[in-house]
């Protein structure tokens, strides 16, 4: 099942980078990385990891909302 998750979670962030940076599904892919981040597979999250980045870069005017949710939800402990 991981395998499958990761694969999903490639093609997400593969595709939102052949985007343009003013794409509002950019926004979309990103909340969908973000709910795959609390899947409990390290290769899962790695892949996450990797592909947020040149996302949030597309993102910069609600990058701060993002990664202020991601520290409210690791800091809190609750699943995102």
């Amino acid at each position: 099942y991981d395998w499958r998750k990761e694969g999903a979670v490639v093609f997400l962030g593969s595709t939102g980078r052949h985007l343009s940076s003013d794409d509002p599904k950019i926004f979309g892919i990103l909340q969908k990385l973000v709910l795959a981040l609390a899947t409990p597979s390290e290769r899962v999250q790695k892949s996450v990891a990797i592909c947020i980045k040149p996302l949030m870069a597309a993102l910069k005017p609600q990058a701060g909302e993002i990664i202020n949710d991601l520290l409210d939800s690791l800091i809190s402990d609750v699943k995102i």
